[in-house]
This record gives structure tokens, C-alpha cells and sequence, in this order.
């Protein structure tokens, strides 16, 4: 039964039959309220698969933050400087005669 089907059938009793708008409108209230419950138990499923989401999305951007770190330590040179962020070659690269070398 949908919510206007209750709805229409209220509105067009006329007096004259003597139906009771009293007792249609609580069958009308009953099935608001039987649809609202519904639709609560929808949300609360929609929530439960954003929130397991949300915990799976930050396992991963963790996992990948964890990757970029450990890269750049790899990458790092003497003093903990990026290899190339002074501009200076590294001595092993440089070669004989290049940077003060004989």
C-alpha cells in the first residue's frame, strides 16, 4: 500500500457512507511510521558501508604515505638532504679533478 493510496482513500470518503476519517488517518500514521522505519534501516545500512569505506580508504593512504616516506629516506644524501636539493653533484659522480679532487 503506498502512502498516497492511504491518503486518497481518506480524503475521498464522503460523510454520507460513514466511514470514519479517525480510523483512516491512524492507518495512514501507521504506514508513515512502518516507512520511516524502513528507510531509517536503509540509512543505517548506508552509513555502516561509508564508515568501512572511509577505514579502508585510510589503511591505503596510510600504506601510501608510509611508501612515499620510505622512498624519500632512501633517496636521501649526507645530512639528510635530498640527493640534488644543494645543487652540488654527488662525489662519486663528480669525477677526478672536479670539486677539489686530484
Amino acid at each position: 500500500m503506498m502512502a498516497e493510496d492511504s491518503l486518497a482513500g481518506w480524503y475521498a470518503r464522503p460523510d454520507t457512507q460513514g466511514w470514519c476519517y479517525v480510523r483512516d488517518g491512524h492507518a495512514a500514521v501507521r504506514f508513515l511510521d512502518e516507512l520511516f522505519g524502513e528507510l531509517f534501516r536503509v540509512r543505517a545500512g548506508l552509513i555502516r558501508q561509508l564508515r568501512v569505506d572511509e577505514d579502508e580508504r585510510a589503511v591505503r593512504v596510510d600504506r601510501m604515505l608510509a611508501e612515499v616516506r620510505a622512498t624519500r629516506e632512501g633517496r636521501s644524501g649526507p645530512g639528510g638532504d635530498p640527493v640534488g636539493a644543494t645543487g652540488a653533484a654527488p662525489a662519486a659522480a663528480a669525477g677526478p679533478g672536479v670539486g677539489g679532487g686530484v
